[in-house]
């Protein structure tokens, strides 16, 4: 044991040793500190130091934290794009800095303010065709740079909401119109045109223009009337904040649409249908117990349905 005891501490003194060899070492290689007049004339050159190539980014950021006590960033209330950076530096001294904000990469591929405001100027009297080439010869590019082409302007007429010249003819409307007007779909208008049954043409952008006059409105009539596809319940009122579509009733619920939908057809839960024969659902407390009810009580309905239905009537029994 005296042996063994003393083989350890004879390795310790020689780990001791070597790690003092090292201490000895790393602090002879240290630079010694500047003396008073040195680090004086350094500070008095922050810049020098600062723009130095000897000077890392991690030395300007220890820098940074040895002189600065603190920074806050606030909105300009004169600039949307610009921040003012106020700065506290540990000597009591203040400053402020007016900076520009980074871009996020939706707004670097912004097109130029300057060419949508001519777009919303010209746009309406031109096609887009025209458009862009107007665009390019005032010297525009897309967010991206590039010329403008009739797609590009396309694009930009689209989501800057620029009118097409002379869409509609006298005594022509769109689909849309249509739809609204006969209380039907857009769907059965465009498949209408699809079919030869309602005459049509292309006009800027490919947009269907609809001639309808007395005659065709009224053959339009006697198509829905004889339709089965066609529903004859529509109510014309635009959906309200209480109302819930069938998918939004059945995702609620936790069963598939159809279930719903058979329901509505029924006469087990009350609905109405609104434009675009889509049907709307008044989704309350003492309906949504009623359809739980349903559901605990259905014989078709898989037991996990079943089961989660259960829980939220205790739930609301409760």
């Amino acid at each position: 044991m005296a042996r063994s005891l003393e083989a350890r501490w004879e390795t310790r003194l020689a780990d001791l040793a070597e790690a003092e060899a090292a201490l000895a070492t790393h602090t002879g290689t240290r630079p010694q500190l500047p003396n008073p007049e040195q680090l004086a004339a350094t500070v008095a050159d922050l810049p020098s130091l600062w723009s130095a190539p000897t000077t890392s980014d991690r030395d300007r950021k220890r820098l940074l934290r040895t002189l600065l006590g603190d920074v806050t960033i606030t909105p300009s209330t004169q600039d949307s794009t610009r921040l003012d950076v106020g700065l506290r530096w540990k000597s009591g001294a203040t400053q402020q800095i007016p900076v520009t904000r980074r871009r996020n990469a939706t707004q670097l591929s912004n097109t130029d303010p300057a060419a949508v405001a001519l777009a919303h100027r010209i746009g309406p009297t031109l096609d887009n065709a025209g458009l862009a080439a107007a665009l390019n010869a005032a010297g525009h590019t897309t967010g991206t740079g590039a010329p403008f082409t009739v797609d590009a302007a396309g694009n930009l007429r689209h989501y800057q909401r620029i009118p097409y010249p002379g869409l509609l003819r006298e005594g022509e409307h769109t689909p849309r119109q249509i739809a609204e007007h006969l209380g039907i779909s857009v769907g059965t208008v465009h498949y209408w045109i699809a079919n030869a049954f309602l005459p049509a043409r292309r006009g800027p952008a490919g947009r269907w223009c609809i001639p309808f006059t007395p005659k065709i409105e009224a053959a339009c009539r006697r198509r829905i009337t004889g339709s089965p596809h066609q529903h004859t319940n529509i109510d014309p009122r635009p959906r309200s904040h209480d109302e819930h579509t069938i998918a939004e009733v059945a995702a609620h619920l936790g069963v598939k649409p159809d279930v719903v939908y058979n329901w509505t057809e029924r006469r087990y839960l009350l609905s109405r249908r609104g434009p675009g024969g889509r049907v709307f659902i008044r989704l309350t407390p003492d309906v949504e117990a009623a359809c739980l009810h349903r559901i605990v009580n259905s014989y078709k309905l898989p037991a996990d349905v079943k089961a989660q239905a259960q829980q939220r009537l205790e739930r609301i029994a409760v």
